[in-house]
């Protein structure tokens, strides 16, 4: 699973993990007020909720919505499917024509800043060394 942190745990319906002492468990409403985590923690805050008699305890989306495999299987596909598409060196930036180049750089932050750091870096000739 994606180890990015973007998980929360609700500790019972409608309640989300908040912070936890070692003694008391602290929840929030508000599922924005939840501890943000990966999801290798989150699961691991889950089976130490159920252990403390919590038994309503699992993972949720920032949203507040239950981490169901639909909702987790297409978060996957999705972070699958992000493809990077900018160029990543001359040669790449060559076989797109100067108009669409054009009209990406002022529309696209990210095109820009990738051909702004591709033209920062010397150009050498093919079958030159150097």
């Amino acid at each position: 699973m994606d180890n990015s942190k973007r998980f929360i745990v609700s500790v019972d319906r409608g309640r989300f993990l908040k912070t936890f002492d070692g003694t008391v468990v602290e929840s929030t409403d508000c599922p924005s007020y939840g501890l943000l985590m990966t999801y290798d923690e989150a699961i691991t805050w889950v089976y130490r909720l159920r252990s403390r008699r919590y038994p309503e305890a699992a993972v949720c989306f920032p949203d507040g919505q239950y981490a169901t495999y639909d909702r987790l299987r297409d978060a996957a596909y999705a972070a699958r499917e992000k493809v990077d598409d900018l160029p990543t060196s001359h040669a790449d930036l060559d076989r797109i024509p100067s108009a669409e180049q054009r009209r990406r750089y002022k529309t696209d932050a990210n095109f820009a800043e990738r051909w702004d750091s591709i033209m920062a870096q010397p150009r050498t000739s093919p079958g030159r060394r150097s």
